[in-house]
């Protein structure tokens, strides 16, 4: 079944919720995001999913003149003349990436509006030496010989990119086990602006 192969490969809340249309889920996000949006002129809104547009992004449509979906590519960031009042990153977006800092810089750089710009990043943190070199994650590990968690990294990188941290939090998600059992995970929201 769907959700216990869930639990067996990358925990993903945002997909999940897609999948099983989470109301709880995507209100809370959606609140978040739309508490953060003091943007005068909400033009552009970039989804960067597994592929297709996600149902943050639909839910979020009407707030925005331009809705473009983006697959996951670590490879290559389009680039566009418009750029963007909002960008979505979710379904496990930084555990996917070789070198999350690098295409995080690419996507700061090349989509967003200089002022004025959001980043919501949803993640679980589930760090796999077998996407993305250790060496590679934005915490998880000791720093100075004390532990260094991932939403440090993750607010520590978005800070010296001159982004500052809006509103944050952890959602509970309960995953059915097979078995009629579950288990709940906790996902990280963030919502990053300048």
């Amino acid at each position: 079944n769907k959700n216990s192969l869930l639990i067996n490969e990358n925990l993903d809340l945002a997909q999940f919720s897609n999948e099983n249309n989470d109301e709880r889920y995507f209100a809370c996000v959606k609140d978040m995001i739309l508490e953060s949006l003091d943007l005068t002129s909400k033009e552009k809104m970039i989804d960067f999913g597994k592929g297709g547009s996600s149902r943050l992004a639909g839910d979020l449509a009407d707030n925005f003149t331009d809705v473009v979906s983006e697959k996951i590519d670590q490879v290559q960031i389009p680039t566009t003349r418009e750029k963007a009042d909002l960008i979505l990153l979710h379904s496990n977006f930084l555990e996917s990436l070789p070198n999350p800092k690098s295409t995080l810089t690419k996507i700061i750089n090349n989509l967003c509006k200089p002022k004025n710009s959001l980043i919501f990043l949803s993640t679980s943190f589930d760090w796999n030496e077998n996407i993305t070199d250790s060496k590679n994650w934005m915490g998880g590990y000791k720093k100075d010989a004390e532990n260094y968690f991932s939403s440090q990294g993750v607010k520590e990188f978005f800070e010296e990119n001159e982004f500052r941290l809006i509103k944050k939090d952890r959602l509970p998600f309960e995953v059915p086990n097979g078995d009629g059992s579950s288990k709940v995970y906790q996902e990280n929201v963030f919502v990053f602006g300048r």
